[in-house]
């Protein structure tokens, strides 16, 4: 895999640089290498064939995942980190109660409810927990248990959250640990398996 720069001491936007360098991380070497990479599978669609390397491996030249690699690098991850953590700031301050008011949680969620041992909601690949944390702050009313579940890497750096139980868990590779929820909000993304079909979580 390239090595790429790390910020050096005349660098004054360090953050500025870190998210740069994720940028030509993450998007740049996958759409300058999309043409060859079509050709050499016969513009099949990616991900299609088992045995063939995906855009993200093959434009960076590893076996690695995306997530693996992004664990391997400490500097690409820390770019990574604060695009991601200002996304999430730019997308809560456009509602009143942050993500709370993406969905009626608590009027559709607290009739199904029968004590607080029940299962709430399962936020799957939900990140540090925004979603909760917002549900949790402005939906007093719901009952129930709340819990997070992210890949292990996530988990591992992470302050406990009040009232929120997390749970170390991939869900591109296990079977889902937690049974019997009312909601289970799934990171917005499309998955399939090797072979194109779509990964159904439900």
């Amino acid at each position: 895999m390239p090595t790429l720069p790390s910020p050096g001491p005349h660098c004054h936007h360090e953050q500025r640089h870190l998210k740069e360098l994720t940028v030509c991380f993450t998007r740049t070497p996958g759409l300058n290498a999309l043409p060859s990479y079509l050709s050499t599978t016969s513009f099949c669609n990616p991900g299609s064939d088992s045995t063939t390397a995906s855009l993200f491996q093959y434009a960076n030249q590893t076996p690695l995942s995306f997530y693996q690699a992004l664990a391997a690098n400490p500097t690409i991850r820390a770019g990574f980190d604060i695009q991601m953590a200002k996304h999430i700031a730019s997308e809560r301050s456009r509602y009143a109660s942050g993500f709370a008011s993406l969905w009626d949680f608590e009027g559709r969620i607290s009739p199904l409810i029968r004590g607080e041992d029940d299962v709430a909601i399962v936020d799957v690949g939900g990140s540090k927990g925004h979603v909760l944390e917002d549900v949790k702050r402005f939906c007093p009313g719901l009952k129930g248990r709340m819990v997070l579940e992210e890949v292990p890497s996530i988990v591992e750096a992470m302050q406990p959250l009040s009232g929120i139980e997390i749970i170390a868990y991939d869900f591109l590779t296990g079977e889902q640990p937690v049974k019997g929820e009312s909601f289970l909000h799934l990171v917005p993304f499309s998955f399939r398996d090797f072979w194109g079909n779509p990964i159904d979580i439900l």
